[in-house]
């Protein structure tokens, strides 16, 4: 796929802005992944375990140049779960933080390491893939077994070249990569901007800290993307944007934003011209199906807009969500035998979401009847959480569980015991990744 990225072309623009390193042009970016590319065996598996810094994107490109298929796990797995990816998988190799090596190396030996990353090889015998698959990426599920998604080579050229048309991304834009790489959102502000010829600032900062911005303002971002809570938060910290006079764009998605809050973008971007845009996506579909042009954001306050490139919206009698397009995965993958399989959906998506659509053909996600929501981008099936809390021997309750406001809650019919709160909430929180601050255990059955 070098041919597609083509990233040479933009010779000694920044492409790869990291805090406390050197700036990586284009012309060193393409060189750095075809060295990589060159250590890895053609068609192999490479497990990559994510961190938001040079050394995953590097070895995540080189799989594409190669042939090879990158596998996207989250650096916040323990190590027993990272294996089990890499052997339920048959990766070929694993590339993982050094300060994690011995965690979950094992007796694997290494066969190249830098300053933050070490590659240790698995095994040698290579399993059958099929020729268009990409990437493996994971659903960001309720439980830490989430499955993966089969993303085609297609599907991730098609996505990548119409969200930078529906987002007007150029060469121009300087874009903050905070949101973790193996969640799509985050690989998709990477792929996107990168294709363009545009930089990106690289960090593992949270949003909250003073670092982050004081990032923000030394690289001259320009490109500012989050999911709702992150909006929530800079809201909170009372963020002036005036401070950061170069950000102009800004995106969001990963989950449904509320109302008062888009009402307070739609105002803010009035007073001071900037470009806000509403999405709709999932993993299934690449990164976005839908956008919403920052134009259309007061007329259409609550719409994800319209979809992206070919694709089309349709809703099924009952009101779910069908996206058909070029961008739709392939299917699902449980173990190294899936990789094989041709493509189940045929570019249909039933997305499992329910809404409307206008009669300008604006498309309207109605979160009351979706069987799965997100809250901070983790996508959370509700069912699944409650047959998790049964198993809880402690947590003999009776309660329901439901997603509001952004937030997990756990509401019991009698007031529950304050440390039994904590006990369940920390298992719940390790368990499907979300900050703590956003499950809420409190008296309130809804019905």
């Amino acid at each position: 796929m070098r041919d597609f990225w083509q990233f040479h072309r933009f010779g000694n623009k920044i492409a790869i802005i990291e805090e406390d390193r050197r700036d990586v042009t284009y012309r060193e970016f393409d060189s750095l992944i075809c060295q990589f590319s060159a250590i890895i065996q053609r068609k192999s598996v490479v497990a990559i375990v994510c961190r938001n810094n040079i050394s995953t994107v590097c070895a995540y490109f080189a799989c594409l140049y190669n042939n090879s298929i990158p596998i996207l796990v989250s650096d916040e797995l323990d190590g027993d779960s990272v294996l089990n990816i890499v052997l339920r998988y048959k990766s070929n190799y694993i590339w993982m933080p050094s300060d994690r090596a011995e965690e979950i190396k094992r007796d694997y030996s290494v066969v190249y390491s830098n300053d933050d990353y070490v590659l240790c090889n698995i095994q040698t015998e290579k399993i059958k893939f099929n020729e268009n698959l990409a990437l493996l990426l994971s659903t960001s599920g309720t439980t830490g077994n989430s499955k993966f998604v089969r993303i085609s080579k297609s599907a991730l050229m098609t996505n990548t070249t119409d969200i930078c048309k529906a987002l007007d991304i150029s060469s121009n834009d300087i874009a903050i990569a905070y949101l973790k790489l193996n969640y799509t959102y985050g690989l998709s502000v990477l792929q996107t901007h990168l294709y363009a010829g545009g930089t990106v600032v690289l960090t593992e900062k949270n949003i909250m800290s003073k670092s982050f911005w004081k990032l923000v303002d030394r690289s001259r971002v320009n490109t500012f993307s989050g999911v709702p809570f992150c909006y929530e938060i800079i809201q909170c910290m009372k963020i002036d944007f005036s401070k950061y006079k170069n950000i102009r764009k800004f995106t969001q998605a990963g989950a449904a934003m509320q109302i008062e809050l888009l009402r307070h973008w739609s105002d803010l971007c009035e007073i001071k011209g900037y470009q806000f845009y509403v999405m709709y996506g999932q993993t299934e579909a690449t990164a976005r199906m839908t956008v919403l042009d920052f134009d259309k954001l007061n007329d259409k306050l609550g719409s994800v807009g319209k979809p992206i490139g070919n694709g089309r919206v349709e809703l099924s009698q009952e009101g779910e969500i069908i996206y058909k397009g070029q961008n739709v995965m392939m299917g699902y993958a449980h173990d190294y035998r899936d990789m094989y399989r041709e493509d189940d959906l045929k570019g249909v998506l039933r997305t499992g979401d329910y809404g409307w659509i206008d009669k300008d053909g604006y498309l309207f996600l109605d979160s009351r009847k979706s069987k799965i929501s997100k809250v901070n981008g983790k996508r959370l099936d509700v069912k699944e959480l409650r047959e998790m809390l049964v198993l809880e021997d402690e947590f003999k309750v009776d309660y329901q569980v439901r997603i509001e406001s952004g937030k997990l809650c756990i509401c019991t019919k009698e007031k529950p015991d304050v440390d039994l709160v904590k006990h369940v909430a920390k298992k719940i929180q390790k368990t499907v990744n979300i900050p703590y601050k956003l499950i809420q255990i409190r008296q309130g059955v809804y019905h």
